[in-house]
C-alpha cells in the first residue's frame, strides 16, 4: 500500500489492519504493521471490515490522522514524563545526558539522579542506524 503515510515510528505500513469496535460495525480500528502501538477508530459506517470500503474508510482514516511531534523533538517536563523503563535524552541546562526514567524518576547509572529539577525538556533516544 504506497498510498499511506508513515506511523508516528517513522515506518510506512505494507499492510493496514482491521477490527471492529465495541460498537460493531459502525466503527472500526485501524493500524499498522509496522509497530503496533497506534491505532486510529474510525467510522466504518457498517461496512464489513473485510470489504472494499471499509479499507478505503481506514486508509483515509490513517492518511487523515494527526501524526504527534517527531521523535527527536524536545518535550517539556511540564507537558508530558517519558514511559516507565524508558531510556531518554534530557536537557540540563546547557547539555544533554542520557537518563533512565523508572519508577516516576530520573535515574544516572542507576543512582537516582541528583538535580531533576534542573531537567526541563526531554525526548526520545534516536533508532539506531541500520546496516544495508
Amino acid at each position: 500500500m504506497s498510498d499511506l503515510k508513515s506511523c508516528p515510528c517513522g515506518a510506512v505500513p505494507k499492510v493496514l489492519h482491521i477490527s471492529t469496535s465495541a460498537s460493531g460495525y459502525r466503527y472500526a480500528f485501524v493500524s499498522g504493521d509496522c509497530c503496533g502501538e497506534w491505532e486510529i477508530e474510525f467510522r466504518a459506517e457498517y461496512n464489513y471490515i473485510d470489504s472494499v470500503e471499509c479499507m478505503k474508510l481506514a486508509v483515509k482514516a490513517w492518511n487523515e490522522a494527526k501524526r504527534n511531534k517527531r521523535s527527536d523533538d524536545w518535550i517539556s517536563v511540564s507537558d508530558r514524563l517519558p514511559k516507565d523503563g524508558a531510556y531518554v535524552d534530557v536537557w540540563i541546562g546547557e547539555r544533554i545526558a542520557d537518563i533512565l526514567y523508572a519508577k516516576n524518576k530520573f535515574w544516572d547509572d542507576m543512582d537516582l539522579f541528583s538535580g531533576p529539577e534542573a531537567i526541563t525538556h526531554w525526548r526520545e533516544r534516536p533508532k539506531p542506524p541500520e546496516d544495508k
